[in-house]
């Protein structure tokens, strides 16, 4: 079995700066600015957002399938809470992949059975989320953005 799906692994400074400098300020050009918390990846065109995809499935190192209830998408969280919750797919082979674009400077840390995950900006989280809840601490003072990535894994 391989570490990640032993429960969840942090993968420290998985993008370089500048791609989320560069992921950042093409996502704010598009759409979160009119107050949608979640954009799937086939709205934006955002060749850089998949460059990082296929290096989440390379790290990753299996074959896997794509998530088919929410896939893959960026969202933002400013000013308040993620409270706890399962995905939307509650499968147990779901596999997330979420990248840290940016942190408030206050919260926004992920919380997975009641456990925070201390991530740092360009850290992801992978984990499966049908096998943990899921939360986020209040944030404030800034906003949270994350690149996340869903797949299904058949050796589950």
């Amino acid at each position: 079995m391989t570490t990640w799906r032993a429960g969840p692994v942090v993968a420290p400074k998985f993008i370089m700066i500048h791609e989320a400098l560069s992921l950042v300020h093409q996502i704010g050009a598009a759409k979160l600015r009119e107050g949608r918390r979640f954009l799937s990846l086939e709205e934006l065109d955002l060749p850089l957002a998949w460059t990082v995809h296929d290096r989440a499935v390379a790290w990753l190192g299996e074959p896997l399938v794509p998530e088919p209830s929410r896939g893959s998408f960026v969202w933002m969280v400013a000013g308040s809470r993620a409270d706890a919750h399962q995905p939307a797919s509650s499968d147990p082979r779901h596999v997330r992949c979420d990248v840290i674009l940016t942190q408030p400077q206050i919260g926004g840390q992920p919380v997975l059975d009641d456990e925070i995950q201390f991530l740092e900006p360009r850290d992801m989280l992978v984990f499966m989320p049908g096998r943990h809840a899921y939360a986020a601490t209040p944030a404030s003072a800034g906003a949270l953005a994350v690149l996340s990535f869903g797949f299904l894994d058949p050796y589950a």
